[in-house]
């Protein structure tokens, strides 16, 4: 991406400096007190072109992510890319990634993270680890009407995995320009499948 931006803002600054070579001049070849701007004012002011990313996020290595690589050096779990949701919850026309971490067990999903392209390239935009009240696991996410939906079991002391006493809370994200931030959470009461 930098050497992009520097493909595109490297001859902008050198047309304009030949542009103004012979502005300032006087007739003596000596420069006047209003003499043209240096390059690195130049440069201090020049705005790079914004471009869409050069890769698809669906040809990245997610797991190399530090973010990721991190958490499964120290909690382990699997990251399997069937269970990977492609989509674009950031409105700018390029899908991010929702990885799901597997346990590989019955605490089913133990963490999601959600990756995307910012600025600097491809960074975390999110980090979701279940509560204690999920029994540390089973955490799934979810794509409804384009906004992303993170679930869990609301567990007892005694609860068994198959029936949380306590229903399922869910939280719904939205871009807010700069993060993905809850917009609403939900409560399902035990016995009902969470939306």
């Amino acid at each position: 991406m930098l050497r992009r931006d520097l493909t595109f803002t490297v001859p902008l600054i050198l047309a304009a400096l030949a542009a103004g070579c012979g502005e300032g001049e006087t007739e003596s070849g000596g420069s006047s007190a209003s003499s043209t701007a240096t390059v690195e004012e130049m440069v201090a002011t020049a705005t790079p072109a914004v471009s869409p990313p050069t890769s698809d996020i669906r040809d990245e290595d997610l797991t190399s992510q530090p973010g990721l690589q991190a958490f499964l050096a120290s909690f382990g779990g699997e990251v399997l890319p069937s269970d990977t949701i492609y989509a674009d919850f950031t409105e700018d026309g390029v899908e991010e990634a929702v990885v799901q971490v597997s346990s590989g067990g019955t605490l089913g999903n133990v963490a999601v993270f959600v990756f995307g392209y910012g600025p600097g390239g491809l960074q975390e935009l999110l980090r979701e680890i279940p509560p204690a009240e999920a029994l540390g696991g089973h955490i799934r996410a979810t794509q409804e009407a384009g906004q992303l939906v993170m679930t869990w079991p609301i567990y007892g002391p005694d609860d068994p995995n198959c029936c949380p006493s306590g229903g399922f809370r869910s939280r719904l994200y939205r871009w807010d320009g700069q993060e993905l931030v809850i917009e609403r959470e939900d409560l399902t009461p035990p016995g009902e499948a969470p939306q």
